[in-house]
């Protein structure tokens, strides 16, 4: 695949001969197949659920010495989703694969190489100034494809183009579609495999699919799967912030309440195990220090209990996703002591980063208390009995 690919060896000689500019990162198709079919799904759903939202942070129109305050750059970054062009999607939806596989700057590149050439052209001393303004014109019109259509073909899976029209839909519709059937797929023919275990996570058994291989997360009213607790895998309920390209925040404050068992008809059961629900309750525990007065930024008056509570459920989401994501990597490389320098790689604020490091510390002390305690009686039981 060719991102920049124009012959101007028909104006310009630069080397006495065709001077072809021609960017083509090596094995690129190849490493995003690879990165596809490979990485945890678990990793992928939240990558490109949060972070590449992250990234329409720079299409706000509001960013210009604009202050961001607590949760509001997870809130805005979403709303930018909605307004963001199918063609600034895909350039976000490039960027996130780049920045997944390490690869350089593709914008600064081309950048780049444009300038050095446009800077030889304006050294020729045969061409006159109109000439010159003519070629670095046509220079600087140069379009790079960040998504090519041959690319888009390599990440998909097979029947998903007989799914939609490719045209008319955003790449990053396409990522989630393609994400949405892989995760499925994987869940109905994987229940052997011993790469199942990258999709478990915090949450507990409760999945439905329809006839068309969608997954559905229920909010209001959770019904456990056919399968029972011996037959179904646990995906996150975050899947369901895949069902359409519109990202909400309010989405995930409302899968939280239904998985704390709050439903709006009343009901009580829970997705979550004991050991989420106690993960959430310390998180909630760090996060409500965070806000020990919840004043309104607008007024100066203190928020009312709702809507304070509604902000510390959309931080407590954003935490959980970021723990499960650095839990997925982490069983990816086989590494528990990664240093999640994907996180730091992706230019999270130094603000996400310390509470995504502190929140896994502290629930990483949770689990070692409770340890502790239930070992207490069993090592005094032994004792009795010596």
């Amino acid at each position: 695949m060719t991102f920049l690919d124009t012959a101007i060896g028909d104006i310009v000689d630069l080397t006495n001969g065709s001077v072809r500019t021609r960017f083509e990162p090596p094995e690129y198709g190849e490493k995003l197949n690879r990165t596809v079919a490979s990485a945890s799904l678990r990793s992928t759903i939240n990558y490109l659920g949060f972070y590449v939202v992250d990234h329409l942070w720079i299409y706000s129109p509001e960013d210009v010495a604009q202050t961001i305050t607590r949760g509001q750059r997870e809130r805005n970054c979403l709303r930018m989703a909605e307004r963001a062009a199918p063609s600034q999607t895909a350039e976000i939806g490039y960027h996130a694969y780049k920045n997944l596989l390490n690869f350089t700057e593709l914008h600064g590149l081309t950048a780049e190489t444009k300038q050095r050439v446009v800077h030889g052209i304006r050294s020729l001393p045969w061409m006159d100034d109109a000439m010159k303004l003519r070629v670095v014109n046509r220079v600087r019109k140069i379009a790079v494809e960040l998504f090519p259509r041959s690319l888009l073909s390599v990440v998909s899976v097979a029947g998903l183009a007989r799914s939609f029209r490719l045209e008319h839909s955003s790449a990053l519709d396409l990522y989630q579609r393609t994400v949405e059937l892989r995760f499925t797929s994987d869940i109905r023919n994987s229940l052997t495999n011993n790469g199942t275990q990258l999709y478990r996570s915090l949450f507990s058994r409760h999945i439905q699919l329809d006839r068309k291989g969608v997954l559905h997360v229920p909010i209001a009213l959770v019904k456990p799967s056919v399968g029972g607790d011996n037959g179904a895998l646990d995906p996150t309920p975050y899947v369901a912030l895949l069902r359409g390209t519109s990202l909400r925040m309010r989405l995930a404050k409302a899968l939280l309440k239904a998985a704390l068992g709050h439903s709006d008809d009343g009901g009580r059961k829970s997705l979550w195990t004991h050991k989420a629900r106690r993960h959430f309750r310390v998180l909630e525990g760090c996060f409500r220090a965070r806000f020990p007065v919840g004043l309104d930024q607008g007024t100066g008056m203190p928020n009312p209990p709702s809507t304070l509570t509604d902000e510390i459920l959309e931080y407590v989401a954003v935490t959980l996703v970021h723990l499960d994501f650095r839990r997925g990597i982490q069983l990816l490389t086989n590494n528990a002591t990664s240093d999640y320098r994907l996180a730091d790689a992706q230019g999270w604020s130094s603000d996400q980063l310390f509470f995504v490091s502190y929140a896994q510390s502290l629930c990483h002390d949770s689990d070692k208390e409770l340890a502790s305690r239930g070992s207490c009686p069993a090592m005094k039981a032994q004792q009795d009995g010596a």
